[in-house]
């Protein structure tokens, strides 16, 4: 114990990590306008590009530090926590070599539920 009467073992934490309120506030919506492409990389080394306005259309209008949460895994190895998003603007070079996948539907899975009577 100190003088003060204070455990010697006692030490701060620091704060944990939070993002500004700049940050939050982009949405999907503002890269879509301004021309970003999605880059969705993988440890494994799989790298996949996107169209803002195609996600849009699939998670909502949602901010962009909350597209990673949305995304299910990892298409070449099944892994979710490996993924890593980036939000670039590309040359129209960069885009020429690049392969983008476009959003072309949606198709939900029905699944009926039955209760006795």
């Amino acid at each position: 114990m100190t003088h003060q009467g204070i455990c010697s073992y006692f030490v701060l934490m620091p704060e944990g990590y939070r993002p500004d309120r700049k940050a939050l506030s982009i949405l999907l919506s503002d890269h879509e306008r301004d021309g970003f492409l999605v880059r969705v990389s993988c440890y494994c080394g799989s790298v996949r590009h996107y169209h803002p306005g195609d996600l849009k259309r699939l998670f909502g209008n949602i901010p962009i530090l909350s597209v990673r949460s949305r995304l299910r895994k990892c298409a070449a190895c099944g892994e979710q926590h490996t993924l890593k998003v980036d939000f670039l603007v590309m040359s129209e070079a960069e885009r020429m070599n690049a392969h983008v996948l476009r959003l072309v539907g949606v198709k939900t899975k029905r699944i009926p539920i039955w209760e006795d009577e």
